[in-house]
């Protein structure tokens, strides 16, 4: 399958800078996997627009805390050829993040999904930068669930 490297299996969460969903998704995976005893897999984040080296942000680094998550070394990370070489599965936090990444790696498009869509429903999943703590915690909640049938799916050897 594409995307193994010595028996690991990398999955990438993308959204704009890399500081907000992405993070937050990503914690969340590593934590959900970790539960699921899918030890072998990686996961990763990276933004479309973002700055390697920014922190995520406060909201960001306080939501995930409230789930016991620490955001708090995150280091954002642009989204490069090799990041989509080694990853088997791309999961966009918008349609225009994922737009964005098949013009740029078209090559790599079959394997680029929405979060939502990959896990069976649809829609973006709305930037909670710059708002309230409750919007932050809508938004982490909401990935959770996408992520929960996310994870479904690798256990159920569906990839």
């Amino acid at each position: 399958m594409n995307g193994y490297n010595d028996m690991t299996m990398t999955i990438l969460f993308v959204c704009t800078g890399n500081t907000c969903r992405s993070p937050m998704a990503a914690a969340v995976a590593k934590k959900m996997f970790a539960e699921a005893g899918l030890a072998d897999l990686e996961v990763v984040s990276a933004g479309v627009m973002a700055c390697d080296g920014a922190a995520a942000s406060s909201g960001a680094v306080g939501a995930a805390a409230r789930v016991g998550l620490d955001l708090s070394r995150h280091s954002s990370s642009v989204l490069t050829p090799e990041l989509m070489c080694r990853s088997a599965l791309v999961l966009a936090m918008t349609q225009a993040h994922k737009d964005a990444v098949c013009r740029r790696f078209a090559e790599f498009c079959p394997k680029v999904f929405l979060l939502s869509e990959y896990a069976g429903g649809g829609g973006d999943v709305a930037d909670p930068f710059g708002q309230h703590d409750d919007v932050y915690e809508k938004c982490r909640d909401s990935m959770a669930e996408y992520i929960g049938l996310v994870v479904k799916k690798i256990i159920g050897g569906i990839v």
